[in-house]
């Protein structure tokens, strides 16, 4: 798979198992759920090679 493709995936991925909880902030997409949810908390960075001390 093209790596081009990776953003539009991730993009796909997160409208369809959307969390209960999201923020974005400095380019990344926090996300959070209670309980058993088979999804653990995550972290997307929608941008790519960005500086991950901030």
């Amino acid at each position: 798979m093209a790596r081009d493709s990776t953003p539009g995936i991730e993009a796909l991925m997160d409208a369809a198992w959307p969390a209960a909880e999201r923020e974005e902030s400095g380019g990344r997409v926090l996300r959070a759920d209670s309980g058993v949810t088979l999804r653990a908390n995550s972290v997307w960075p929608r941008e790519p090679g960005g500086d991950a001390e901030n």
